[in-house]
């Protein structure tokens, strides 16, 4: 009031109206500069060409989209790849970034809470995610297909990828879930041992089970304070070994002496494998906190001299580990190991991701989520997410093939560093795997895993999803989910609290009896065909 104190009144009112006239040619001037400031670095025209039908960018409001993901890594929304992937998509986009331990109960909270995020990384059983597409809370993909060109080209219209629809449809005949693609290695989850400790005390690595026992009695031996064994899987844990000991699924296996399916979580194999178990942790072979560890927590365990020596994870740790303690340790080396269990077999990967999924919420967004999961499903989607920028984060060499930059050692040339690094292979945003990228660029011990599994023949066959029909889904879920929420409950009594296994075995079959486990394995028999085997 002050500040316009003696101003006369009609040129100021002249003055309004002036503005008002020319206020929607100055926003459209504005607005036109931000989008050629968008623009900048790159050329729209060519990047649409190779989309198959997708138009970039997908929005020109800016409008929000909040993805969750799995990351230890907090600073994910500044970095090369997700300000770049905003500049393309003209979307908003916030990660939501929560660590491998609490993203299941961080999803479950969010959606008790009705505030499900745009897109999610997803850590939910079927029975879960048959509930959310029930109450209308995510959308179906297959009904979208003429919004996704790119995952239409990729799963509907490339014959050996179509089964994804029948794998992953839920109980009423629709996808709910976008799966992942490109990721499979010959191994990607191994057995891995420290190779200094084992020859500075002359320990033969084990072939098999009992060797493998009699090497984690010995190291317990030579390092009394020690848990020989550690492992940050939790509950995992028990899917990698089920493989070794003949469950490729704990849910449902094929019995191939009886010809016959069986709930894989109350069958002789799964008792075998949890005898073991238990022999290890009453021993104090296997890490006290092995189905409570964080990441860091076994990190720690693995990197402690003298701590633990074994340990079952992803293949790439063994040069996370080599590289970080070898700097303080030169003779610090851990190396791949044989699978165990009757098998003797690591279990197999598949073109189509079934840990890796994600489920987009049924809101005002949901065609902007769709089309962004699409561009991440495109070729250009899974160069963006795994190589990066050209110039920036790789370059070509003359034979076309990537060279990353900012790596003095190969070593140190791995997904989680180039996640930190550039934001590349984070969890919820890279659906498709670039065959040129860091993942099949091997290292010495990398390479080495891969070839060892090969030429020993430590590969189980790899088979098609076992899918139930979509009118006995709602009924085969909720057996599955009811049975279990029991038998984790069953594990830690059997394996870790010291109770007469016996009396915990017998209390478990009656359990799973009044659970119907029975009408779940009828359904299997008299609905589901036998296994068969992917070409």
């Amino acid at each position: 009031l002050f500040e316009h104190a003696g101003t006369n009144y009609k040129e100021e009112k002249e003055n309004d109206r002036m503005k008002k006239k020319f206020l929607p040619f100055i926003l459209s001037g504005v607005l036109a500069l931000a989008g050629c400031i968008q623009q900048q670095g790159f050329d729209y025209k060519e990047l649409n060409k190779e989309l198959n039908g997708l138009t970039m960018p997908i929005d020109r409001k800016n409008t929000k989209i909040t993805m969750l993901t799995e990351s230890t890594n907090t600073n994910l929304n500044d970095t090369m790849f997700m300000n770049r992937l905003r500049e393309i998509t003209g979307l908003n986009i916030e990660l939501i970034s929560v660590n491998l331990a609490n993203i299941k109960p961080k999803l479950q909270s969010m959606i008790a809470s009705k505030q499900l995020p745009d897109i999610s990384q997803c850590f939910l059983d079927d029975f879960d995610i048959y509930e959310l597409a029930k109450n209308n809370t995510l959308v179906p993909i297959d009904e979208h297909l003429d919004i996704m060109p790119n995952f239409k080209k990729l799963y509907a219209d490339t014959p050996e990828n179509t089964r994804m629809f029948t794998e992953y449809q839920q109980y009423d005949g629709h996808l709910y879930q976008i799966k992942a693609y490109g990721y499979a290695r010959k191994i990607n989850h191994c057995f891995m041992y420290r190779k200094d400790i084992f020859e500075k005390n002359g320990i033969k690595p084990w072939t098999n089970t009992e060797e493998f026992y009699q090497n984690l009695k010995q190291l317990k031996e030579i390092y009394p304070s020690s848990y020989p064994m550690s492992a940050k899987l939790q509950m995992e844990l028990t899917n990698y070994l089920g493989a070794q000991w003949g469950l490729r699924d704990t849910n449902f296996y094929y019995n191939w002496d009886t010809l016959k399916w069986q709930y894989g979580k109350n069958s002789e194999p799964m008792r075998d494998m949890m005898n073991f178990l238990r022999k290890l942790y009453q021993e104090e072979l296997l890490d006290k906190n092995f189905l409570t560890n964080t990441p860091s927590d076994w990190t720690a365990q693995m990197t402690t001299e003298e701590s633990s020596f074994v340990t079952l994870d992803w293949v790439d740790r063994m040069d996370m580990f080599n590289d970080d303690m070898q700097k303080s340790n030169p003779e610090y080396e851990m190396t791949v190991g044989y699978p165990i269990g009757p098998e003797r077999r690591y279990r197999s990967m598949d073109r189509i991701n079934s840990s890796y999924s994600y489920l987009v919420s049924n809101n005002k967004n949901k065609e902007l989520s769709l089309k962004l999961m699409d561009f991440l499903i495109s070729e250009k989607g899974a160069e963006l997410a795994t190589l990066g920028v050209e110039g920036e984060s790789f370059r070509f060499r003359d034979d076309m093939s990537v060279e990353y930059l900012g790596f003095d050692s190969k070593a140190e040339l791995n997904i989680k560093n180039l996640e930190k690094k550039y934001g590349l292979f984070i969890a919820g945003t890279t659906i498709r795997f670039d065959p040129r990228c860091a993942y099949f660029q091997y290292t010495p011990k990398t390479e080495e895993a891969q070839k060892f599994v090969v030429e020993n023949d430590l590969l189980l066959p790899n088979y098609y999803r076992t899918r139930v029909p979509p009118e006995n889904l709602e009924e085969f879920n909720q057996i599955q989910s009811d049975l279990d929420k029991e038998f984790s409950k069953i594990f830690v009594r059997y394996v870790v609290s010291g109770e007469n296994p016996e009396t915990v075995w017998t209390e478990w079959l009656r359990k799973a009896q009044s659970l119907h486990v029975d009408t779940y394995e009828q359904i299997l028999n008299d609905k589901v065909s036998i296994p068969v085997p992917c070409t």
